[in-house]
């Protein structure tokens, strides 16, 4: 066992290695050094390439920063991933949208083929590239489509021309601040000094449409949205959780509760028998659940996408975070929170301080009563 161990760690010791020495020649070849630019030069830079998250959520945080590079005269593109793709492409925001499978796979002749010939002036990379496999995957991006600049934070690798210090160094990491703090030092950099970074999610009327026909019997009820999943079992709440928020909120007057997620995950709850308040929402369109969000008078959530979609809207919002620690030592309650003044925000109680956090199901329910009664009938 302890020489399988043993082996197994020298086998990834190669391949790490392997890695660095690659990205290494690459970099020599097609990016040897950074480049100074001037603030003038920099704000010049009017054809902008954006590289988030992959994540729906990642988007909607995104949202503000983007609205507000087109507001001042910017043409913006956005690097995507396949899960956020449809979202990016229904919400009419991009110039173009590149999309790519896993930075593992990005591939010059792939995006040559797809795309044909780009140029842009500027990459704004909003996370760290530190790992070999993702900067080699962004010296690809930068020699593929053309890239004239490269910004982003906390440079450790010799990739961005403009690097701000966000997290920093001894003790002087902004661990403590929500991601879309980061913005504000993007934006200066490019001269703007005047913004709004509200979210910007801009549903096509025709889902707004067919969403209040779906809710045209429920008139003259308050509308819950409730979600009670995210994309780990760590943040779901138990179907015995959720049928204790129903049960609570069947016990108030004139209330209807629609519950929203993907089709396997709704399918679990109709596996159960629930209470007569419950309708599950027959959508599997994310924009539907948007104009679901939008349309409600509370919303109850996990840690999920559906927390920024509330902020979006600035809805009543009751969510639950798990107290999970992200890569570099940030709090995600806070990283990833709400962020927003109609938002409770409550929390488990383990503190495991792991990247998974504690398990929403031990989460006791009875702790929203109190928010409930306000948020509904105040």
């Amino acid at each position: 066992m302890l020489l399988a161990n043993f082996i197994k760690q020298l086998n990834w010791r190669r391949i790490q290695k392997s890695r660095e020495i690659r990205f290494k020649i690459v970099k020599r070849l097609w990016k040897p050094n950074t480049q100074k630019v001037s603030l003038a030069e920099l704000q010049k830079s009017k054809k902008v390439l954006v590289w988030g998250g992959g994540g729906i959520g990642d988007a909607i945080v995104m949202s503000g920063f983007v609205k507000v590079l087109i507001e001042n005269g910017f043409e913006v593109s956005v690097i995507a991933s396949e899960r956020n793709f449809a979202f990016f492409n229904k919400i009419k925001m991009f110039k173009k949208i590149i999309v790519i499978k896993e930075e593992r796979y990005v591939s010059c002749n792939k995006l040559l083929k797809i795309y044909g010939k780009q140029n842009f002036d500027l990459l704004i990379v909003l996370y760290g590239k530190e790992s070999f496999i993702e900067a080699y995957a962004l010296l690809k991006l930068y020699k593929t489509l053309n890239i004239r600049h490269i910004m982003g934070f906390d440079d450790s690798l010799g990739l961005y021309d403009i690097s701000i210090n966000y997290l920093g160094t001894n003790g002087n990491k902004k661990i403590n601040e929500h991601f879309s703090k980061r913005f504000n030092y993007l934006l200066i950099q490019l001269g703007i000094r005047e913004y709004n970074l509200s979210y910007c999610v801009d549903i096509p009327q025709k889902y707004i449409d067919e969403t209040r026909y779906f809710m045209g019997g429920l008139r003259n009820k308050k509308i819950v949205c409730l979600n009670p999943f995210s994309s780990t079992e760590f943040r779901d709440f138990s179907l015995e959780q959720t049928k204790k928020i129903l049960n609570y909120l069947e016990s108030k007057k004139n209330v209807a509760v629609i519950l929203v997620g993907t089709k396997k995950q709704l399918s679990l709850l109709q596996k159960v028998e629930l209470p007569k308040i419950a309708i599950i929402s027959p959508f599997e369109d994310f924009l539907y659940v948007a104009s679901i969000v939008k349309l409600a008078d509370l919303v109850i959530s996990t840690d999920t996408s559906i927390v920024h979609l509330a902020n979006a809207y600035n809805k009543k919002l009751i969510c639950v975070y798990n107290n999970r620690i992200l890569d570099y030592g940030e709090q995600n309650n806070i990283v990833w929170g709400p962020n927003y003044e109609n938002a409770v925000q409550l929390f488990t109680k383990e503190n495991k301080g792991t990247q998974d956090g504690d398990y929403i199901r031990s989460f006791d329910v009875r702790e929203m009563h109190k928010y409930i009664d306000k948020e509904l009938y105040v």
